[in-house]
């Protein structure tokens, strides 16, 4: 096994290798560029936020205050919501009235 031995190398090299199985695709649905939300609560009530997969943020949003949303989508659990602009927090469309 040193430098100067004459064995042969095996090389093992798999044949046929299934590939992976297609993730589906997530789909999210653009918004209108200029679509703003006002958000259905009491004045500076807070409504909860939510990550893409429907998880609480931590963050809130504030009643009776408008804010700039830019996509769509149905997010398990949750229903219908909308991203806000510039962040990855959305909002179910239940707390959103649409202008």
């Amino acid at each position: 096994m040193g430098i100067d031995d004459d064995s042969p190398i095996t090389l093992l090299v798999p044949v046929h290798v299934n590939p992976a199985p297609a993730e589906t695709p997530v789909h999210v649905n653009p918004a209108p560029a200029e679509t703003y939300a006002s958000i259905k609560a009491r004045r500076n009530h807070k409504v909860r936020t939510y990550t893409s997969s429907g998880k609480f943020s931590r963050h809130y949003v504030y009643g009776k205050r408008t804010y700039r949303v830019n996509s769509k989508k149905k997010i398990k659990h949750r229903g219908t919501c909308y991203k806000l602009y510039g962040k990855n927090q959305w909002i179910p469309a239940k707390y959103l009235d649409l202008r």
